[in-house]
């Protein structure tokens, strides 16, 4: 068994070694900011989906059928003309 396979048993304690001094370094910052209350959240994307969706489904829906119709009846008017 050679240090190739119990690497993680000598790394492990530096790590942590060093992640407890980084957070001891860094403990005293200022509060993070307050979140802000405009800032949309999921139900507010959710929603936002959901109408877009809906309005991108009736958009395609009735210009599908208005294009269908219209090219029946070019169709209709070139034949019988």
């Amino acid at each position: 068994m050679g240090i190739e396979s119990i690497w993680l048993v000598i790394m492990l304690p530096i790590f942590d070694s060093a992640y407890v001094a980084w957070r001891t370094a860094t403990k005293n910052k200022a509060a993070y900011p307050a979140i802000n209350p405009l800032a949309p959240n999921c139900r507010m994307v959710a929603i936002f989906i959901l109408a877009l969706t809906t309005a991108l489904n009736l958009a395609t829906t009735s210009f599908s059928s208005y294009f269908s119709a219209a090219s029946a009846k070019a169709g209709y008017i070139a034949e019988f003309s």
